[in-house]
């Protein structure tokens, strides 16, 4: 599995990673909390400041708060998968592709949705 790299701000220590990957509460409005599951994070350089990390769930800038609420910013996110899914490493930023018949079923099976009605629609 490839996860997403990230690429932080300031130093992100190891006992950073444990609470980013022990199961966090975002807030998201004052009144409106969530909480997440919990994620791996493995800090990839020396100085601590890149990073992949691995969620099950895609909250709105779920990564971005985990690593503010210790004490960071992120500078730089990139995806590399979705579910079992590999998205295309050659796609450059903004870059778009029609998606194959065994793409389409792979994510379909990652998130139990029907793919009847995809494929009938799949011009592959």
């Amino acid at each position: 599995m490839l996860p997403p790299f990230l690429r932080t701000r300031a130093s992100f220590s190891k006992p950073h990673t444990c609470l980013c990957s022990a199961a966090l509460l975002l807030c998201f409005t004052s009144t409106r909390h969530k909480h997440c599951q919990p994620s791996e994070i493995s800090i990839l350089n020396e100085n601590g400041t890149e990073a992949e990390v691995a969620i099950t769930e895609g909250f709105y800038h779920q990564v971005k708060r985990m690593i503010h609420s210790c004490g960071s910013r992120v500078l730089l996110l990139k995806r590399s998968q979705i579910g079992n899914l590999q998205l295309d490493p050659s796609l450059k930023e903004g870059q778009v592709r029609e998606m194959s018949t065994k793409e389409l079923v792979l994510l379909c099976k990652d998130f139990d949705l029907e793919t009847r009605e995809l494929l009938a629609n799949s011009y592959n």
